[in-house]
């Protein structure tokens, strides 16, 4: 049994140091990963709980994360190094990069951001978003991986002046294994783009939005969509954007592009990557690190400072986002019991991260801060699947929750994405009428989880579903059309009627529950011209059909044959009549096929109409 207990070495190879968070599906644990002739680097575990690990829904989901992560290749994007079962446990390894991300670098200081680092920021992601959304596997099939989940908590600006888009473990691919009827609303509802709060389909374009909404902020210097969920929710769905007046024209116009409500309109990643990148100035990576510095104290390293080591933890923390992680639970504030770095060393004494010695110490009291400055401690960010978590060196190891804690569920509406085949149909729920279909309906917490769909031509369809807060559940109906009713009369009466050459009964004749479609029928009767008739069930439900059946007459008919050759032998369907012409005999009404032959070869032949009782005439000249 793995217990990942500080200094246990996992699989051979990882050594764990400390646990760093956990989430509603999964821990995480620094660990040093062994490498050949005696080298070793730090990397991350990811361990799914105990109790998940049972559920087969669950273990689907880890290998699509696995499988996903294994797909993507880009700078933008941090990867996993391994995935693997271990004494029963499963564990994604991800490599350890430190960091720190936008929303801790924003939080407490509502300036904006110099327009050349924002646009940098902006530019980079869109360019990661737009390798994502054109990332293809193996055999060159697309992946048409959505991220759904882009905000200032998941764009991380790392060490070396490097912007990477964190946080793919709610990314919606088109193969994925794992395939629900419900669909919940997954993000941040404040990045939101309006059709992603609708609960319509998206595209990579729904990211746009979210990464313009993420520059537009960064500008600003605010929030921009605020409130409870409901009105977060409300305002994601119609966007009132704040007055823009104050930016530059042309970076003004690339944000409204970005951030244009109607989805057709709006540029894909790469297009909006190239828009931004003609916007950017030299030498925006330089004051890029600067500006980091400025506000958290260090680029490379944070400052020990307690309150804003604790904000970017809990920042971070909150990329520990799965298919069904929305909540997190955050490392506890660090206590003078533990610590992950030893009490005794100096600023001036402090090893390189690579130096560093993996181990947890006692510690009498906490650390105290020396006239040299802040003491500089290593903090990480974690990507989860390619996700992140800020690691925290003076979090409690042993505080840290084994189990994770139980999340508050915020009050959000449910909704309910009906569509039917075909279309246009009328939604009822409770007898009242909610619109026709496609629709996404708002439901309150009285209506009932049963609808009725309702078209001309087709039988009511009544649906039944379990509406989820803050998520949109797929209703989708082939309604059926209501069969067709066919009645055949005939003049006289007790004809056969063949559908399709098949014998359905004799005249008059009604047919019902057929198939709404084109029919062809025969109406035969002994002693009378069989009659054929083309019915399209599919455009007229009801048919009657009457028709008046003509004798046959029996009577013969006479030909009489003619030619400008006496000696001609006059042939009838085939039969030798007569060896010289002219040639007159009775023969049956009808169409009879004659010919007549020259002694030297010489004929022709024709069709002659015979009508009963009468006589029909043919001349040949050869």
């Amino acid at each position: 049994m793995v217990r990942f207990e500080p200094g246990e070495v996992i699989a051979g190879r990882y050594e764990v140091v400390g646990k760093l968070a956990s989430g509603g599906m999964a821990s995480v644990y620094l660990a040093t990963m062994r490498l050949a002739r005696g080298l070793s680097r730090r990397v991350a575990l990811k361990r799914v709980h105990p109790h998940l690990a049972e559920d087969p829904r669950f273990v689907t989901m880890f290998v699509d994360e696995a499988r996903l992560a294994s797909e993507l290749s880009h700078p933008g994007i941090v990867p996993v190094l391994d995935a693997l079962e271990a004494g029963g446990e499963l564990i994604l390894v991800l490599e350890y990069v430190a960091g720190w991300d936008l929303e801790s670098i924003l939080r407490g200081n509502d300036t904006p951001v110099d327009p050349a680092i924002a646009l940098r920021i902006a530019r980079m992601g869109l360019e990661t978003l737009a390798y994502v959304h054109g990332a293809t596997d193996q055999n060159g099939r697309a992946l048409d991986i959505v991220h759904r989940d882009v905000s200032p908590s998941n764009v991380l600006v790392g060490e070396d002046d490097s912007v990477r888009l964190l946080d793919f473990g709610i990314a919606k691919a088109a193969r994925r294994s794992v395939r629900t009827a419900t669909r919940t609303l997954k993000g941040k509802l404040a990045y939101m783009s309006p059709e992603q709060a609708s609960g319509d389909p998206l595209d990579g374009r729904a990211d746009v939005y979210a990464m313009g909404l993420t520059l537009l902020e960064m500008l600003l210097g605010r929030r921009i969509n605020q409130g409870d969920d409901t009105e977060v929710l409300r305002w994601a769905r119609s966007p009132q954007l704040p007055a823009t007046d104050a930016l530059d024209a042309s970076v003004r116009d690339a944000i409204l592009r970005l951030l244009e409500p109607d989805v057709s309109k709006r540029p894909h990643a790469d297009d909006a990557a190239r828009l931004i990148a003609r916007l950017e100035t030299p030498g925006s990576a330089e004051i890029t690190r600067a500006w980091v510095l400025e506000r958290m104290g260090c680029a490379a390293r944070p400052l020990a400072d307690r309150d804003a080591r604790k904000r970017s933890v809990d920042a971070a923390l909150a990329a520990l986002l799965d298919e069904d992680d929305e909540n997190v639970t955050a490392v506890p504030a660090p206590t003078p019991a533990r610590s992950l770095l030893r009490r005794e060393e100096s600023v001036a004494d402090t090893p390189t991260r690579e130096e560093r010695p993996a181990r947890v110490e006692q510690a009498e009291a906490p650390p105290r801060p020396t006239r040299r400055g802040a003491l500089f401690v290593l903090a990480g960010v974690l990507v989860v699947g390619v996700g992140v978590v800020v690691a925290n060196p003076f979090a409690s190891v042993a505080d840290a929750p084994e189990e994770p804690t139980e999340p508050t569920e915020p009050i959000l509406p449910a909704f309910v994405n009906v569509a039917t085949t075909p279309p246009a149909a009328a939604i009822l729920v409770g007898g009242e009428a909610r619109g026709t279909t496609p629709s996404v309906l708002e439901l309150g917490p009285d209506d009932p989880h049963e609808l009725t769909l309702r078209r001309d031509d087709y039988a009511d369809a009544n649906a039944t579903f379990e509406p989820v807060p803050g998520g949109t559940v797929d209703v989708s109906v082939a309604l059926s059309r209501l069969p067709a009713r066919l009645v055949v009369r005939s003049d006289p009466e007790g004809a056969t009627v063949l559908v399709d050459g098949q014998a359905r009964g004799e005249t008059p004749l009604e047919l019902t529950e057929l198939a709404r479609e084109t029919m062809q029928l025969s109406i035969e009767m002994e002693g009378h011209r069989t009659e054929t008739r083309e019915v399209d069930l599919d455009a007229e439900r009801e048919v009657e059909l009457e028709v008046e059946l003509r004798a046959i007459d029996a009577r013969p008919g006479t030909l009489w044959v003619n030619a400008n050759v006496p000696n001609a032998r006059v042939e009838v369907d085939g039969r030798v009549v007569s060896q010289s012409v002219p040639w007159r005999g009775s023969t049956r009404a009808g169409s009879r096929r004659v010919t007549v032959r020259a002694p030297d070869g010489r004929s022709d032949t024709r069709t002659v109409r015979v009508r009963a009782g009468e006589v029909a005439r043919a001349g040949f000249f050869l």
